[in-house]
């Protein structure tokens, strides 16, 4: 086997009805996520800000959004 990314079918691991690879096994908690209904809204709305804005008052806008919720983070924390 090459030093890619992979496993054979015998590394995985059966639980149920479910044959999960060797990285999941090591309890790594991941969930799958879908670009279209976790990113693509916001983008829309990059796109629609930028495309009526001047570019500038944009950069300006997406800096204050950007701090903002950096400050929320923090005081979560």
């Amino acid at each position: 086997m090459s030093k890619k990314n992979e496993s054979t079918l015998k590394q995985h691991k059966q639980k149920k009805k479910e044959l999960n690879p060797p990285f999941l096994a090591h309890g790594f908690n991941m969930k799958t996520s879908s670009w279209f209904d976790e990113r693509l809204p916001e983008m829309l709305w990059a796109v629609l800000i930028i495309g009526n804005m001047e570019r500038e008052n944009a950069l300006v806008f997406f800096r204050y959004v950007a701090k903002y919720v950096e400050k929320l983070v923090y005081n979560l924390i």
